[in-house]
């Protein structure tokens, strides 16, 4: 074995998405967000109309993130698009709730109490435990479509 490996076949569907975006973006009807943090950042203000993400801490890990990407993930079209896109949702939503923190000032001010956290290997029962400890008014969790998109309110 030397080491290298192969990507594996894409499907004849992904090839034909591929094209796709690669007309649109030619065309200038779906331009492509390049993967740089300066340029996602810019587009997500541009994108709510907000400009304050907070605390910078979570720049330099994305730099970290976004060059892997750029250097090793061999991103075609599709993945690109996937990928740009997810960064630019968590951007939206990070200035979203930065805006929401300067309105609604008494939330952080509010107290957390430790977590409980469920891990385990698969098959382990973790879903069993966590949706047990949800039943459990005590607990709160988040439900499924609360980590897809909170609310913005």
């Amino acid at each position: 074995m030397t080491g290298e490996f192969s990507l594996p076949t894409r499907s004849p569907l992904v090839g034909v998405a591929n094209r796709i975006l690669t007309g649109l973006d030619a065309c200038s009807i779906m331009p492509q967000v390049q993967l740089d943090v300066q340029e996602l950042c810019s587009v997500a203000r541009e994108q709510t109309g907000l400009d304050d993400f907070g605390d910078p801490w979570f720049l330099e890990p994305l730099e970290v993130l976004v060059e892997a990407l750029k250097a090793e993930a061999a991103l075609n079209p599709i993945g690109h698009f996937a990928a740009t896109g997810q960064f630019l949702k968590v951007m939206r939503e990070r200035l979203w709730a930065q805006q929401w923190f300067k309105r609604e000032r008494e939330i952080l001010a509010e107290p957390l109490v430790p977590p409980v956290i469920v891990v385990g290997p698969m098959r382990s029962g973790t879903t069993r435990l966590h949706r047990l400890l949800a039943a459990d008014d005590r607990f709160e969790h988040l439900r499924f479509f609360e980590t897809v998109c909170p609310r913005r309110g």
